[in-house]
């Protein structure tokens, strides 16, 4: 088969093509890469070690790997003889997974005075000032283009004042999961936060998506803020 000579005007047509047809999680946009698998229990740790190995051979390093529990990890690093020739290293907080069946999601009821809204270009900077890890985060990458690249390309939701202020808001994250959720404080206790999470799970549940959170094993308020979701092992 003769080989065909790619134009230069063909770039720009073969490059939005190939974005289009790729997850949007392995393109390479310039953002700190992460990697998302399931384990069902420690006892199937060397399947997953033999999993990141392979990512690791394709991806840039650091890779973030996200939503493992505490004894899926610590049977992970138990793997390596000595903890100092051992890849991986764990972070300070580990994630319990849950998942929310379709079933479970219905459209919520938005309270008087509120609107529904994505998050856009004004947005950026309230959120990056509410998130805790923005401070960390920055050594790898500006913030302000994680946020953009993530309110371009992922399902977002925000509830605001019907003047147009934002008061609480959640976002999908590059690696599936939904997170960051935030309610303004004096505005709490309105079950904002319920109310704009099942805003989110609605919209995506519509687009087929699966619907997942990682929730800190120590955030008990997120844990038990999940009655309507299901706990699975890791993601």
């Amino acid at each position: 088969m003769e080989p065909h000579k790619i134009l230069p005007a063909e770039y720009d047509i073969l490059e939005q093509q190939m974005k289009n047809a790729l997850p949007l999680s392995i393109c390479d946009w310039g953002i700190l890469p992460s990697a998302v698998s399931f384990c069902k229990g420690p006892e199937f740790v060397r399947s997953l070690k033999a999993l990141l190995q392979l990512a690791s051979k394709n991806v840039p390093s650091p890779i973030l790997v996200v939503g493992c529990s505490t004894d899926v990890i610590n049977a992970l690093v138990n793997l390596y003889e000595c903890k100092t020739s051992c890849p991986f290293k764990p972070a300070q907080e580990n994630s319990r997974v849950y998942t929310l069946p379709p079933k479970n999601v219905s459209p919520p009821t938005i309270p008087d005075g509120f609107r529904v809204s994505e998050l856009g270009e004004r947005h950026i900077d309230p959120v990056k000032k509410s998130w805790r890890y923005s401070e960390e985060y920055e050594q790898f990458f500006s913030m302000d283009r994680w946020l953009r690249y993530h309110f371009s390309n992922f399902t977002t939701m925000c509830i605001e004042t019907e003047d147009g202020v934002p008061v609480a808001w959640e976002l999908q994250q590059d690696y599936g999961a939904v997170g960051m959720l935030h309610v303004v404080p004096e505005f709490r206790r309105k079950k904002l936060g319920s109310v704009v999470t099942m805003a989110l799970a609605e919209k995506m549940n519509n687009e087929g998506q699966m619907i997942f959170a990682c929730v800190n094993e120590n955030n008990e308020t997120g844990k038990t803020s999940r009655d309507q979701w299901i706990y699975t092992s890791g993601l």
